[in-house]
This record gives C-alpha cells, structure tokens and sequence, in this order.
C-alpha cells in the first residue's frame, strides 16, 4: 500500500533535530521543523482540500509566528510597547529565528556518507541555515522594536542573545543585530562565541576580543 505520510514542505530541520520523537517535545516528524496541522486538511478555493502544516525552529507546541501578515507584527508590535511600558527593557532570546525565507528553498545538508562530518551530532548541526536564521526580514522586526523603546521619554534597553554557526569565528552576523545610525535594532547582543571564550587559550580570547570591539566600531 503506498505511504499516507505527507511530505514536508521543505527539508528545514528542527533545533531539537531527532529529539522531536520523544514524547517530551509533543512528538511530530523525526527531526523536520514541520509539523501537520491538528486538522489535516485545509478546504482551499473551488472546495480543494490541501494538506496543511505549520513550521516550528523548536518544538512542535511552539509554532513560529508569520511577521509577513500585518496583524501579527501589528499584534507583536503592541505586546512590546505594553511591556515596555512597565519594565525598564527587554531581553529577546533566539532572535535570529524571527523570520524565514518565504520561497521555502531547501537548506543546505553537507553531510553524507561520502562526505561525513566529524564535529556535528545532529542533523541540524550538519545544515547550513540560510533560510531560516538572520534573514533580512529579522531586522526590520528588531527596528521597528527599538523604533518602540525609543519613543519612551525614559530610556529603555533591548538586548538579545543569538547563536552563530556551528565553529564560527566571525563575529560580523552578530554586529547586524546591533543596527546602524539610521536604523539602530539591539543595545546588546549577546552569543556563544563570547560568552564561552574563557575556556579558550588566552591568545583566541584576545583576537576574538579584539575582532569583536573592531567590528563592533565598524557597525556604530
């Protein structure tokens, strides 16, 4: 008997990777960001039924929110001007996965058997995320957020913690986060390259260091 499975739209891997199959993460596609939606099907034009699923960068019951329709933004927009109203700032964590390709375009999978990969245990560490992580959209978000704490006559900070790829060095994707002088985004950015340098020799800490503050003028 043929398959009832449906395919994912795309190949795009979730952060939890295998772990998706316990029932811990609400269970779902081994290791696909893709998850049916609870209906199955969705009636479409002329009473076409099309299989429907929703995306998610983690775990199944945390969908990601689609910033390309105009009440979500407007909706999220909101949510962070009534926090900023009572608290001093904001500290947005994963940041880099607001937003994703809308051409839904497979992500890169450089590990195969011909060319296996020795540092990555998981598929998800094995991928090139260029679809669903630091798109351009990210940071028309983030502006718009920072446009927000800005218009308080106090002064509100923002702040962020990112991931970077799997063995980076380079720090210039983080500096993004922080904007520019026509549209400033995070006060602080926050990653796993700083904060776990200690543990580096002492010679990496000061060239990452010193890439860092260098890159770092260079996006003020």
């Amino acid at each position: 008997q043929p398959s009832t499975a449906r395919i994912p739209p795309t190949n795009w891997v979730s952060v939890y990777d295998n772990r998706l199959d316990t029932e811990d993460f609400g269970g779902g596609r081994q290791g696909s960001a893709w998850t049916d939606a609870p209906d199955g099907d969705s009636e479409g034009p002329e009473g076409r039924e099309y299989n429907c699923a929703y995306y998610h960068a983690y775990a199944p019951f945390e969908p990601d929110l689609n910033y390309r329709n105009d009440r979500v933004m407007w909706y999220m927009n909101e949510t962070v001007r009534f926090w900023l109203q009572r608290v001093d700032g904001l500290h947005l964590l994963g940041t880099q996965f607001l937003a994703e390709d809308d051409s839904f375009v497979r992500e890169i999978d450089p590990c195969n058997e011909q060319n296996p990969c020795e540092y990555p245990t998981t598929r998800y560490q094995q991928m090139v995320h260029d679809r669903t992580q630091h798109q351009p959209l990210t940071h028309v978000i983030l502006a718009g957020w920072r446009a927000i704490a800005d218009s308080f006559e106090e002064e509100k900070a923002l702040t962020t913690s990112i991931s970077l790829p799997f063995g980076a060095t380079n720090l210039s994707e983080a500096n993004k986060y922080f904007g520019n002088e026509s549209l400033p985004e995070m006060h602080r950015v926050d990653n796993p390259l700083t904060a776990t340098i200690a543990s580096k020799d002492v010679h990496f800490v000061k060239a990452v260091l010193d890439t860092y503050l260098d890159q770092k003028r260079g996006a003020a």
